[in-house]
């Protein structure tokens, strides 16, 4: 079921068709990841920000790097 919702998203919002495999599986990482850290006992359950590129845990990078000003996107 999430993995549907997570497909409908990335269509909704126009997602290259080619990477949306690969955006599923980092998603549901990300998910794994956020939950195991949820489902601990000494988790604080007030409201923990998580920055959208988070460098210190790339399985919770929200997005891609953005390109430098000038430079050309991989894709």
């Amino acid at each position: 079921k999430m993995r549907n919702m997570i497909r409908i998203i990335l269509r909704r919002y126009k997602y290259p068709p080619d990477q949306q495999l690969e955006a599923i599986k980092m998603v549901m990482k990300q998910a794994e990841v956020l939950s195991d850290e949820w489902s601990q006992e000494d988790y604080i359950s007030t409201a923990k920000p998580y920055p959208a590129n988070n460098a210190y845990n790339p399985e919770l990078m929200a997005a891609e790097p953005k390109p430098k000003y000038g430079e050309k996107e991989d894709r």
